[in-house]
């Protein structure tokens, strides 16, 4: 469920690339995209839809991520196409604020968010001033006044690259964009109960996939890692026993796939990861 190349910035193959490799990459999540200018000098996020605490949880999980691996920067957060605010959502962000404010004001000298002039538009407007960002942060309803006080007016062409990646991320079926929050849910899924939960039958599920270049196969041992990296860096558990967790009968199933996806095996991942991690 790739976007294709675009003049200026290349999709990530994992988020795990993305957060090792930033620089002139985005990654896609169900509702936001965020992305890395080539140049280092900017990074940002575009949100769309009606996220969730946990869709909000995994965008702040990278914005983490390439805070701890390069800097300084300034930033872009694009909010305008995101149609319902979820009380929830608003917690995490608050949370993450306290929790990693100081790391990544480290990296980030400025903080630009653009909001649309309407309801939600004013509740995220409001909401960011009363949490207060550890950078200076300005609110914004366009790209151009914001890339000015941030200084990166030559992004402009950048940014209509991501605004062009972004309608095709929103053009993919609303099955198919929801299949990888399912699946990292419920690792054990099979295609006939991701597809009950989609509210789509098998066939539709299959061919909507196949319309995007993928198949439920692939989607299912991605998410398996992506669900096999939060088990590895937030317990002690073997490998052996997160295998069987994420819904494989042997490590070496788990092995296999891992290290096609991140490059290391689970155990070299731990390890590496954990000692970068603050």
């Amino acid at each position: 469920m790739h976007a294709p190349r675009t003049t200026s910035l290349v999709v990530a193959p994992t988020l795990q690339a993305f957060l090792r490799h930033p620089l002139g990459r985005y990654i896609q999540l169900r509702t936001s995209l965020h992305f890395f200018a080539p140049h280092g000098a900017l990074s940002g996020a575009v949100m769309w839809g009606e996220p969730t605490e946990a869709d909000v949880n995994r965008m702040l999980a990278v914005t983490v991520g390439i805070a701890r691996v390069v800097g300084p920067r300034v930033a872009l957060i694009d909010t305008r196409d995101v149609g319902h605010v979820d009380p929830l959502t608003f917690r995490a962000i608050a949370q993450y604020a306290g929790e990693h404010g100081a790391a990544v004001a480290a990296r980030i000298t400025r903080l630009a968010i653009i909001h649309a002039r309407d309801v939600p538009g004013a509740v995220t407007a409001g909401f960011a001033r009363v949490v207060g960002f550890p950078m200076p942060a300005e609110m914004f309803t366009g790209t151009r006044d914001a890339l000015c006080w941030l200084g990166r007016e030559e992004d402009a062409p950048l940014l209509a690259d991501v605004d062009a990646l972004c309608a095709q991320a929103r053009a993919v079926p609303i099955a198919v964009r929801d299949l990888g929050a399912l699946l990292e849910t419920q690792p054990r899924s099979t295609l006939a109960g991701a597809a009950s939960a989609l509210a789509v039958s098998r066939r539709t599920l299959q061919r909507l996939l196949a319309d995007q270049g993928t198949t439920f196969r692939r989607e299912l041992h991605a998410a398996r890692v992506r669900v096999a990296q939060r088990l590895l860096l937030a317990s002690r558990e073997s490998v052996s026993r997160i295998a069987i967790e994420v819904g494989y009968s042997s490590p070496q199933q788990l092995s296999g796939l891992f290290r096609r996806a991140t490059g290391q095996s689970p155990t070299e991942w731990r390890s590496r990861t954990r000692g970068r991690t603050p």
